[in-house]
């Protein structure tokens, strides 16, 4: 005799998107590794580590997105988390410098 409740609680689907944090990371360390100070080259194999790390972290949210969208077409409860505060975050001027660009 439930009131209005939809959806099924036994099942929860959590996504960890810390591994596009490590993707970039690792990438930025990668390209920083190289140290020939020749910029020719450095924006060649920045622009190479960029790519792939744009690819992959492309990948990881399409696979979370295309779940997401299989539940929702089930007919189950979609339920978000709580994000409010994020945009305050990464306002300009925030102490974050140039790197945070860059993600």
């Amino acid at each position: 005799m439930g009131g209005g409740h939809h959806g099924n609680d036994s099942e929860i689907n959590q996504y960890d998107l810390s591994k596009c944090v490590k993707i970039t990371k690792m990438s930025k360390d990668i390209v920083a590794s190289f140290k020939r100070n020749d910029v020719r080259i450095r924006k060649r194999i920045a622009s190479k580590y960029g790519e792939r790390r744009h690819r992959r972290i492309n990948n990881v949210v399409h696979r979370i997105t295309k779940d997401v969208v299989e539940i929702a077409l089930k007919n189950k409860a979609i339920v978000l988390e709580e994000i409010k505060g994020i945009r305050k975050l990464y306002r300009r001027g925030n102490y974050q410098g140039r790197k945070i660009g860059r993600l």
